[in-house]
């Protein structure tokens, strides 16, 4: 009966279709598969074991047999194999047997000490990569060994056990340590000490040599003050010999900066990033405004109003980042009320189209803390500082945007209820403050 070529391609997509199908396997049955399979490994590296070991055996009878056949000469000829030649054939008879005896004898000296292929082996590649074993007496010390190259250390001096000149002369009995001076800086090398030590030092030059002591003695005064001069003429120039607080303004220099920085924690990001104030004559703020500071009694700047206030001045977007009570009022109200001096004063024409700056406060006791802050300073300028918060009625604050304001404190919520009911403007505000904006994100922007 011929075969059905269909009935075959028929039967084979069955079958691959079935492989392909997932088979669910009972528990037992997969523990029995795991255990024959671990059953073989275990018999395969049985095996493998056992054939490396025999290979070993083999190798280890033909050394043996090689070692036995190298060992063993009669009158002058050996009875293994014959293929290598040792000379012309015509002293194979004769001249060999000196030679053949000097084999002996190492032979007999060997036969004592008969090693396995694989201790034959390691001698061969410790002899190959290490070199020929020499100077078994080793006088390596333990003591004068040299520092590891790791630790990128070198010792240029000599070994204090090397030095024999004690033993033998007196001089080197009391070793004094001689410091010198050298053109290091003012501060270190140039103090009150360091002259008494170089006077001492010329003191006893000049009482141990009788003839030319007091010259020396001399000289070496004289090349220390002309060193020290040297330094403090260099030092004057770089300005490295004081600190920051001594210099001018104009004599600062990035390394004073930066130490003036780490002194009061002030860290910057951004560009093109203006130096701190040192002080308020330093912070570009108007005579009659600074004259308000010194009346409220602010005697020095804190590290915030150091870094703010001339970032502020030049009327960059800033965020501040400073503890609870480190003066951030200052730090924000001094440059809005500079920039709210050089715009128009509030007349009948423009005092309905809103406040120059807005301040946003998200609680009513701290809006209410930054109006009577910001009263010290507006009052004396003739501004007028509102606040808009919540708890009191709309009518009453109405009434207070009656005649305008240049700055608005407020929370969130109420500000946006007196926008919606068209009691505020923000028309010609270009000025906004968010203090603690973190938590006024956090709580959504809500009264």
């Amino acid at each position: 009966m011929p075969l059905d070529i269909e009935q075959i391609l028929k039967e084979r997509k069955a079958a691959e279709a079935a492989a392909a199908k997932p088979r669910f396997i009972p528990k037992a049955e997969r523990e029995r598969l795991a255990a024959e399979k671990l059953k073989k490994e275990e018999t395969d590296r049985k095996h493998k074991v056992a054939e490396e070991a025999r290979r070993r055996r083999d190798d280890e009878r033909k050394w043996e047999a090689r070692s036995n056949s190298a060992t063993a000469p009669t009158n002058g000829f050996s009875h293994g194999p014959a293929s290598i030649p040792t000379g012309p054939r015509a002293m194979h008879h004769g001249h060999g047997r000196g030679r053949d005896s000097r084999d002996s004898k190492k032979a007999e000296k060997g036969v004592g000490d008969k090693r396995s292929a694989e201790d034959i082996e390691a001698a061969l590649l410790r002899s190959r990569y290490l070199g020929p074993e020499v100077n078994q007496q080793s006088s390596f010390s333990a003591k004068k060994k040299r520092m590891r190259t790791t630790e990128k250390k070198f010792n240029f001096d000599w070994d204090a056990e090397d030095d024999t000149s004690r033993e033998h002369d007196h001089l080197y009995a009391e070793q004094s340590v001689n410091r010198g001076f050298t053109l290091a800086g003012v501060g270190g090398e140039y103090d009150d000490e360091a002259e008494r030590r170089v006077r001492k030092r010329a003191r006893i030059i000049e009482e141990r040599d009788a003839e030319n002591g007091r010259e020396r003695a001399r000289g070496i005064m004289q090349d220390f003050y002309r060193a020290r001069d040297k330094a403090r003429e260099r030092a004057e120039r770089t300005g490295l010999g004081r600190h920051w607080s001594d210099k001018k303004l104009d004599e600062m220099r990035e390394r004073d900066w930066r130490i003036f920085k780490e002194d009061f924690g002030i860290a910057t990001k951004g560009g093109s990033i203006p130096n701190p104030m040192r002080n308020w004559g330093e912070s570009g703020l108007p005579p009659r405004l600074l004259d308000i500071v010194h009346r409220v009694g602010y005697k020095e700047p804190t590290p915030i109003q150091r870094a703010a206030i001339p970032i502020a001045l030049q009327a960059r977007d800033l965020i501040g980042v400073a503890v609870t009570g480190s003066g951030k009022t200052a730090a924000f109200l001094l440059p809005l009320l500079v920039y709210i001096s050089d715009l128009p004063p509030l007349t009948e024409a423009n005092k309905n189209d809103g406040p120059y700056a807005l301040i946003l406060a998200p609680t009513r006791e701290l809006v209410q803390q930054i109006e009577t802050e910001a009263m010290k300073f507006a009052d004396p300028l003739g501004f007028r500082c509102v606040s808009i918060v919540g708890g009191h009625s709309l009518e009453e604050q109405a009434f207070a945007l009656r005649n305008g304001a240049e700055i608005i404190v407020a929370t969130p919520g109420r500000l946006v209820d007196c926008i919606e009911r068209r009691l505020l403007v923000l028309a010609q505000c270009c000025y906004v403050i968010m203090d603690e904006a973190d938590r006024m994100i956090d709580l959504g922007f809500e009264d």
